[in-house]
């Protein structure tokens, strides 16, 4: 028998994949895709992934053997390694670091801990056959034994057991748990009633996944726009497999998507739902569930490990049809049969892995994979990205509109108020302009609700002396520290550091502090000086400390318990507020005084999304914007709701200037605690990188924050024409970067390439 050896995928950024010898004893078990236990350096051992079996051991070295085979089956199939391999080649990482963000925690353990969930269950003792058994133990239970009889009582009624013709052809079932969440049932009576061995308790294991109860309903019925759109994307699927669908806010794109999955499940294939935030699943996922029941399955990183690693073994062994309702994450989960993807709000950021490697963004991920797998991806937005808008036009994607509101009552109305006018006029009522609290009173007084947005949370975004100009900043960042009034703090929104909030200045000794600006703390706070007895609430991540804070919040909102509520951008997409009539933005100038090259594309979108919220239903919605520059070009489109004229004017500006989609970007990032080294050696590497690519070349520049966590941070922007964007560019710049590390005087440089940076 020939010998075996192993190529072994680690979860740590090694270069190269290692080869190992497999004993004779592993031979037939080891297999492409499971997990193997491997010994790395002298003491250190790991979980690693077998991605090939070759009958030639690499020369030059000493070849280690494989300790133990962890799986029986594969974990992961050979789709997924191809797209783990295409995913470390196109964003500059290791095929390792994208094994360990794509395998839960407990799946990269040497020993599989992994444990199946066990609960106990009731049912009715097999002595038990006819009806008429139960007489003679009521008559005993009623007199002698009440506690018992009610436990009794509430398992019959639970347990689903059937009686035909005074026989008993199903004994029931019922978990002990679920019986005993009635407080008045006793453990203890119901302890007796299995001494008696009237009930029997076994223990199963049953699924972490959880189950939906609630009643299926059918869906609805598309109107003939959802209708049109629906057959146009069917159409194009057929010579296309990508599609763009450009629906307004509140043109059913959900209804559509619905009809959609349905047909893919109908075939028995995997769907994949992507959002861009955890935030959006819980109202997402009850509409989902009430279509599609058990059938949907929800991925996220705030289930338990326990939870991920059993979605993912139901995924790759069951041949069931599944839909995957899940965040960015879910890209790499093994579907079997994949047929569909769907990725909502396509536009969005929160897409893009930031840190640490894989730097990946879920939607194009998800355009490959699908491709990997014959699959078909559905893009949906209001207000699509740039690059897929250019995609589509350019006939590389599908492109379907939906451009008629489901409700009858049309798009919002919006409204642009100059508040430097306003403040001219000593109009201004702290943060609010007179027509905004207008529009509030006429809200509360006609029962309907407020939503203020500002995508900036806390009380203020620093505090300033009056005297001496002096602001507390962090000692760990070059940035300012927000005020927090509820928590009396100042703290740092990058690394966590914190202060309480000074009586005095720490400079002059004078008391004389003032908070400047406003976040969303502020807002709930002076809406309150206006609207003493409103129901007012806030929504941003100070407030949704947990998943179940946040949830209550959004049904009180849903359930019109709340008259105004004020957020950042957690409430700018994705739900349905019924008696949502009013949206009004603060500070609006913010979105656009930024330096970057999509400030007006992000200040179009969130506008365009958060005032998407109003009148959805059978209100007529209405958006207020307060600026101080009411005449700015994004305004004037936002209005006129002319997506279209705000592409051609940016798509222009672009070409022009060759940023996406004209040309690729690759940001790359070195951080140190020395900032003289780290100045030295940023230009040292654009130095080597212009030899390559010229102009293409921007920086180094300290980024806006230009310390974080105590390291000083340089970056440098490489602009890159579409032609010569591939594998030879990218190994230019890894050998200049090894080049660069190897060759310091000092280490502690930290490097990241980010691919494609948003």
């Amino acid at each position: 028998m020939l010998p075996i050896y192993a190529e072994v995928i680690l979860p740590i950024p090694l270069p190269n994949l290692l080869t190992y010898a497999v004993p004779d004893n592993m031979a037939t078990a080891c297999r492409v895709g499971c997990r193997v236990e491997v010994p790395m350096g002298k003491s250190k051992h790991y979980s690693g992934i077998v991605a090939a079996l070759v009958d030639t051991p690499p020369q030059g070295f000493e070849i280690k053997e494989v300790i133990d085979i962890i799986d029986t089956t594969p974990v992961v199939n050979d789709i997924h390694l191809k797209f783990w391999q295409w995913m470390a080649d196109y964003y500059m990482c290791t095929i390792g670091e994208v094994y360990r963000a794509a395998l839960p925690s407990v799946m990269k353990m040497i020993e599989d801990t992994y444990k199946p969930k066990t609960e106990k269950f009731l049912s009715l003792h097999q002595s038990f056959t006819k009806e008429i058994q139960f007489k003679d133990l009521f008559n005993d239970l009623e007199h002698r034994a009440v506690k018992q009889m009610s436990v009794l009582m509430a398992f019959l009624a639970g347990s689903g057991i059937k009686i035909e013709n005074g026989v008993i052809t199903n004994h029931g079932e019922i978990s002990r748990q679920k019986l005993l969440k009635n407080p008045d049932l006793s453990p203890a009576a119901l302890g007796a009633l299995i001494q008696k061995q009237v009930l029997v308790e076994t223990e199963k294991e049953v699924s972490r996944i959880e189950k939906y109860e609630g009643e299926i309903e059918l869906y609805h019925d598309l109107t003939p726009a959802q209708q049109t759109a629906l057959d146009q994307v069917e159409s194009l699927f057929a010579e296309k497999n990508t599609v763009l669908l450009y629906g307004i806010t509140g043109s059913g794109k959900t209804e559509l998507y619905i009809k959609l999955i349905n047909k893919y499940l109908e075939q028995g294939t995997h769907v994949l739902y992507l959002l861009p935030e955890i935030v959006l699943t819980s109202q997402i996922v009850r509409r989902l569930q009430k279509v599609f029941g058990n059938t949907v399955c929800i991925y996220h990183s705030k289930l338990s490990d326990a939870e991920r690693s059993e979605i993912w073994k139901t995924l790759y062994s069951g041949d069931s049809p599944k839909l995957v309702l899940g965040v960015r994450s879910s890209v790499f989960l093994p579907f079997n049969k994949l047929g569909l993807i769907i990725v909502d709000e396509e536009h969005e950021t929160s897409y893009k892995q930031f840190d640490p490697a894989p730097r990946y963004n879920a939607r194009d991920c998800a355009i490959v994979l699908a491709q990997m797998y014959g699959a078909k991806v559905l893009l949906g937005s209001a207000t699509p990205s740039l690059e897929s808008f250019f995609n589509a036009k350019s006939g590389k994607y599908g492109l379907v509109e939906l451009t008629k509101r489901f409700s009858e009552q049309g798009q919002p109305q919006y409204l642009i108020v100059d508040t430097l006018e306003a403040a001219k006029r000593r109009q201004m009522k702290s943060l609010f302009s007179p027509q905004l609290l207008g529009e509030v009173k006429n809200c509360i007084e006609g029962n309907e609700q407020t939503l203020l947005f500002r995508n900036r949370r806390g009380f203020s975004p620093y505090v300033e002396c009056q005297s001496c100009g002096w602001i507390p900043v962090c000692e760990n960042c070059d940035v300012s520290l927000t005020y927090h009034k509820r928590d009396g703090r100042l703290v740092c929104h990058h690394c966590g550091y914190c202060m309480e909030m000074p009586t005095k200045c720490l400079a002059c000794g004078d008391t004389a502090l003032k908070t400047v600006g406003f976040g969303t703390e502020k807002i709930e706070d002076e809406i309150k000086l206006y609207f003493p007895n409103a129901r007012i609430s806030r929504l941003d991540s100070d407030v949704t400390t947990s998943r179940s804070r946040y949830e209550k919040i959004i049904a009180d909102f849903e359930d019109g318990n709340i008259d105004i509520l004020t957020g950042t951008q957690m409430i700018s997409k994705g739900f349905d507020f019924h008696k949502l009539r009013l949206v009004a933005i603060l500070n609006a100038d913010s979105m656009l005084n930024y330096p970057d090259f999509r400030a007006e594309e992000r200040a179009y979108q969130q506008i365009t999304q958060v005032g998407g919220r109003a009148g959805r239903s059978q209100i007529k919605g209405k958006v207020l914007i307060q600026t101080n520059n009411p005449t700015h070009p994004v305004f004037q489109d936002i209005i006129s709701n002319n997506y279209m004229l705000l592409y051609s004017r940016l798509i222009a500006e672009r070409s022009k200037f060759l940023y996406p989609p004209f040309a690729r970007l690759i940001k790359i990032q070195l951080k140190h605690k020395n900032p003289q080294l780290l100045d030295h050696e940023a230009d040292r590497l654009a130095d080597i990188l212009r030899k390559s690519f010229g102009p293409g070349v921007l920086g180094p520049e300290y980024p806006l924050i230009s310390r974080i966590q105590t390291l000083y941070i340089k970056e440098i922007t490489l602009k890159i024409s579409r032609n010569h964007y591939g594998s030879a560019a990218k190994k230019i710049i890894n050998d200049a970067i090894g080049y660069i590390k190897s060759t310091t005087t000092q280490a502690g440089l930290v490097t990241a390439v980010n691919v494609d940076p948003v």
